[in-house]
């Protein structure tokens, strides 16, 4: 239930960002038509839209690492060190901080690695049962055919 809200927070992020690039887009291109490109009108609303543009990345940005901080810490899997200035953005290791793309990266391929050598565990677990009922299937077919 948690990786579906995480997707759907995300998806709605995405899409948010999408819609924003896409009006500043438009008002750029209308701005553009109206006052030319070396407009005080231009340049004011570009410096505005590159900072919205820049928030909603930080928004998907910030989702994503805490999402995958909690899903490292419910798997046990060992998330970089506060002290380590190139994992991580913000404020030094307080709770507003995150994770910068590398570490996402790094921390991304630890979980899929994770979830490798469990699902290969859990198949042969799987196998070994599967062959163990078959065995007790045959031997019970056997010790009913003998009566």
């Amino acid at each position: 239930m948690e990786w579906l809200k995480y997707w759907w927070t995300m998806r709605r992020l995405q899409r948010q960002r999408v819609d924003l690039r896409r009006r500043n887009r438009a008002e750029i291109a209308k701005i553009r038509a109206a006052h030319g490109n070396l407009s005080q009108e231009y340049s004011d609303f570009s410096a505005e839209a590159i900072h919205d543009e820049r928030l909603a990345d930080e928004a998907v940005q910030n989702h994503r690492s805490k999402w995958l901080l909690e899903e490292a810490e419910r798997k046990l899997i060992q998330t970089p060190d506060y002290d380590d200035a190139e994992a991580w953005d913000g404020d030094d290791g307080r709770w507003d901080s995150r994770l910068t793309r590398d570490a996402i990266a790094a921390l991304q391929a630890k979980i899929h690695k994770h979830d490798d050598e469990t699902s290969k565990i859990a198949f042969a677990w799987i196998s070994a049962l599967t062959g163990l009922g078959g065995v007790i299937v045959a031997i019970l077919a056997l010790v009913g055919s003998g009566s």
